[in-house]
């Protein structure tokens, strides 16, 4: 009891020591409002993830603080600020994967294409490597769970994105698993990555072993670096 009453206390006080009176504001700062009083803190928008608010502040420097310490007009302005941003970083992910795909097929590498028409409305990356264990010993699994829930849900497309320096390393691993779903080609990966980061894919910040869940246009529904089963359910619930 008394430790509960110990961490309410103590997160309010590290919520109230995020707001402080009396700063200047620079043209491109707003100032932000805290629900629990009548403190303020000056920051420039940067990001809002996850349910927390990354400000840039005016000396420099970035803050992050929960979205939920502030009023509901501030709340409301940082997600329509978010959603600004993520708009402009869609991209027509069809458009980006035409001429960039194949499928290993007997052993062979094939120029695999999206249908012409109900093409798919969603799009399941998964990011591997031929060097990586982990993908190697989960792939048996996640090619039963292709086959028998994704393949016949013909409105979600799966496709690996490999981060092998290697074209042969890429195409061995793809038939050594003997994994049925396309790859973007290694020899398109460069422009592949470049039309799609960082609002889709980012080489940067997504290793082995996470799926990127998207909609045809682009918006990212979700990303997670779990078993590949678990992983692909708790997507597929958005």
């Amino acid at each position: 009891m008394i430790k509960g009453i110990y961490r309410q206390v103590c997160g309010l006080a590290l919520i109230s020591s995020f707001f402080a009176s009396g700063i200047d504001a620079k043209a491109d700062s707003r100032a932000w409002k805290s629900k629990f009083g009548s403190r303020t803190v000056e920051g420039e928008f940067v990001e809002l993830k996850d349910g927390k608010l990354s400000l840039r502040k005016p000396g420099g420097g970035n803050l992050t603080l929960p979205i939920s310490a502030l009023t509901a007009e501030d709340q409301e302005f940082a997600t329509q600020a978010q959603n600004a941003i993520d708009a402009q970083n869609r991209v027509d992910v069809s458009a980006a994967l035409k001429d960039k795909m194949f499928r290993m097929v007997n052993g062979k590498a094939e120029p695999f294409a999206l249908p012409a028409k109900n093409q798919p409305a969603y799009f399941l990356f998964y990011v591997v490597s031929s060097l990586c264990d982990t993908c190697v010993s989960h792939a048996p699994r996640l090619k039963e769970y292709y086959e028998k829930t994704l393949a016949p849900a013909s409105e979600i497309e799966l496709i690996v994105i490999s981060l092998d320096t290697d074209k042969e390393q890429q195409q061995e691993y793809l038939a050594g698993q003997k994994l049925p779903f396309p790859a973007v080609s290694f020899e398109s990966m460069a422009e592949f990555t470049t039309a799609v980061t960082p609002g889709v894919f980012n080489p940067e910040v997504d290793g082995c072993q996470t799926f990127i869940l998207t909609t045809a246009d682009g918006k990212v529904l979700a990303k997670s670096a779990l078993e590949p089963k678990s992983a692909i359910e708790g997507i597929l619930k958005h």
